[in-house]
């Protein structure tokens, strides 16, 4: 019968007999080890991963540093490895066993280079600081209708490298993170797949995925979608990732990234918070959109390059979310071309509002149908408010004969609720005949509307505006081929300090009775075919605008001063303006203010409408006979303020083109000197 003496912890004893049957052994997987002389000991079964080493001079179990998973080609020395590091040579059969008995918490795995088969989901479940690192040349290929890697209410989860792929129909995702917190995925090759890598909250107890990184990741040779992420996703990266060549599309859909929703399941968590894709490169999307994010609050979308893209490089919208509310959109500094529409904002869920939306610094070229879109949908009551399209870029020479660079579009039903929307500092230019895009900002059924500082050049139409209210148009220039700006039923429309060039149908148009209270002014016109405004609004008022020849344009009923000097001191020698409004306009009164009496014989003075521009009034007269003395004279008979020498009993139509002329008569005279002032009130 052998001694037995247990030391302090309960496991190591001393033993003696028949070895195959001492009562040192307790479990599977004790060691004998020798304590002493003549003497051994039992030492417990250590944890996975674990190796025998000398410890303080005695023999214990420790963690490896980084153990090796091996394929079956891999080479000798990485199953040298992968044998004495506790970890795993795999078979090529079913791998995603060995892969899920191998990795546990706590360590760092190498996964030598070659050839792994995954024949079913390899699930990583409630793990905690694990890096896998995969050796360039080490490649997974899952042959099963299955995920790859299911990682699964895990924290602190971080792979770098490995090539990825599927050898089946190409019908089901890659890679699952659910629940977790920090799953990165950094350096990674997807290709051959449906979807690559897709994040999601776990759909009963709602707990979310928080801090996935995906991050310098290529994205190959897909049907669906390269990144997906759902609800109940917070605080992600997807960054200086490599997406193209995106092929079918499922039911005529495809992304290079998107955001989705599991619905009402996940009513609770609705949407993403937190979302920033930033430096990617997406392009050849046979199939739909290169980014498309449904929903959401705080979402960044920058310094993407993105082209060569079937229907829209970005859209941010909420469809499809279980009619949540959006906010804090930001859509900046992204290189876009080659598309149908470069980026696409949109509300689309009745009784839900989309707020505070920011798309500025972005370039857009060759596109189709729109560089910058923001509509809301035909639902009833869907709403978005406080945006702005500011410092982008805008060109196209691809465009139709609808393609507009920015449109900007409420629901007739909401106007006065989808309300302060910006344009501002945008670079637009159609490049072509009139085809390539048709309107530079068109703008329908909105509230508070500023469109200020854009310069748009080769486009058809500058700027239209419909059934729009509290419009201001205020700066920048306009090079519009047909019309320059066009307003169209809405209320208090004020169009400032505009320039115009170019056009040919007309400057500004404000063609609808309904539009009341419409300001025009410091507009400047010029190299305008038919540089009119003209306008039915109810109430318009149009002052201190100029256009060819010094063209001020006037409004009916708005009063205003001009005057011109007397240059020519000697006898038969006119001094004149003519009537540059735009318009007849009426002459209220003029004045004439001698400074300067002539030196030689007195003459007298006339002054009148010059009907003909011959150089002789041969219109109505205004004055007849001033005297050549130093002094104030009015027009009107009254003789106000000097002689009565005025003729003028009634306002006096002054012809557009017309000339109002001053003379001096009777003697021969030299250096007379002084100003004719005229006072006149639009038709």
């Amino acid at each position: 019968m052998a001694n037995i003496l247990y030391d302090n912890n309960g496991d190591l004893f001393v033993a003696g007999g028949d070895v195959a049957t001492d009562a040192i052994w307790d479990a599977a997987g004790d060691l004998a080890v020798g304590t002493g002389a003549d003497t051994a000991g039992r030492l417990a079964i250590g944890t996975t991963g674990q190796i025998p080493t000398i410890a303080g001079g005695t023999v214990a179990w420790t963690s490896f540093g980084t153990i090796t998973i091996a394929a079956s080609d891999s080479s000798a020395q990485a199953k040298a490895m992968a044998l004495s590091s506790g970890g795993v040579v795999c078979t090529d059969t079913n791998d995603e066993v060995d892969f899920a008995a191998t990795i546990v918490s706590g360590h760092d795995y190498f996964v030598a280079a070659g050839g792994y088969s995954f024949d079913a989901v390899c699930t990583l479940s409630a793990l905690t600081d694990v890096n896998i690192y995969f050796e360039a040349g080490s490649a997974i290929v899952r042959d099963v209708n299955a995920f790859m890697f299911a990682i699964t209410g895990c924290t602190n989860v971080h792979i770098y490298g490995g090539d990825f792929s599927q050898a089946d129909a190409n019908n089901t995702r890659l890679v699952e993170i659910t629940a977790s917190t920090n799953t990165w995925f950094i350096g990674s090759h997807f290709h051959d797949f449906v979807e690559g890598i897709r994040v999601i909250c776990n759909t009963g107890t709602h707990a979310k995925s928080i801090g996935t990184r995906i991050d310098n990741c290529e994205f190959e040779d897909f049907t669906y979608a390269a990144i997906i992420t759902s609800d109940g996703v917070d605080w992600t990266w997807i960054t200086n990732n490599k997406i193209h060549d995106q092929t079918t599309g499922v039911g005529g859909i495809a992304y290079g990234i998107t955001t989705g929703s599991t619905g009402a399941a996940d009513a609770t968590v609705p949407g993403f918070n937190h979302l920033f894709i930033t430096g990617n490169i997406i392009y050849s999307i046979a199939v739909h959109n290169g980014i498309d994010a449904h929903g959401g609050n705080y979402l960044t979308i920058s310094d993407n390059q993105i082209y060569d893209i079937a229907s829209t490089a970005i859209y941010a919208h909420n469809a499809g979310t279980t009619s949540i509310d959006g906010e804090r959109w930001t859509i900046k500094d992204n290189i876009i071309h080659d598309v149908v529409i470069g980026i696409m904002v949109s509300n689309s869920e009745a009784g839900t509002v989309i707020r505070i939306i920011n798309v500025h610094d972005n370039e857009i070229t060759e596109f189709t149908s729109s560089g910058v879109k923001v509509y809301v949908d035909t639902n009833d009551g869907s709403l978005m408010t406080d945006i702005a399209v500011h410092d982008n870029i805008l060109q196209s020479t691809t465009g139709t004969g609808s393609t507009n660079a920015i449109t900007f579009a409420g629901r007739v039903a909401d106007v006065a609720s989808n309300l302060r929307w910006k344009a501002s500092n945008n670079i637009i230019n159609g490049y072509g005949a009139g085809d390539t895009v048709e309107m530079g900002i068109r703008v329908d059924n909105l509230h508070y509307v500023n469109l200020l500082n854009n310069n748009i050049a080769r486009c058809n139409w500058g700027m239209y505006l419909n059934n729009t209210n509290y419009a201001i148009v205020d700066g920048g220039r306009i090079d519009a081929l047909s019309n320059g700006l066009n307003g169209n039923d809405g209320d208090w429309m004020t169009i400032k300090n505009l320039t115009f060039h170019g056009c040919v149908t007309c400057t500004i148009d404000i063609n609808d009775a309904k539009i009341a209270l419409c300001l025009i002014t410091g507009i400047n016109q010029y190299g305008c075919t038919n540089e009119m405004i003209t306008t039915n609004a109810v109430t318009p008022r149009i002052f201190n605008n100029i256009g060819k020849a010094g063209t001020q344009y006037i409004t009916s009923g708005e009063i205003t001063t001009i005057s011109f000097p007397i240059t020519a001191g000697v006898e038969n020698v006119v001094s004149s303006i003519i009537n540059n409004f735009g318009g007849n306009v009426f002459i209220l009164e003029s004045n004439v203010a001698i400074t300067t009496a002539a030196s030689a014989t007195n003459p007298t003075y006339d002054a009148g409408i010059d009907a003909d521009g011959a150089g002789a009034p041969d219109g109505a007269a205004l004055f007849t006979a001033i005297p050549d003395t130093v002094g104030y004279y009015s027009s009107l008979s009254n003789g106000r303020g000097g002689a009565a020498s005025g003729v003028q009993t009634d306002p006096v139509l002054w012809a557009v083109g017309a000339y109002v002329n001053f003379i001096i008569l009777a003697a021969a005279g030299a250096d007379t000197a002084g100003r004719v002032t005229i006072t006149v009130m639009g038709v």
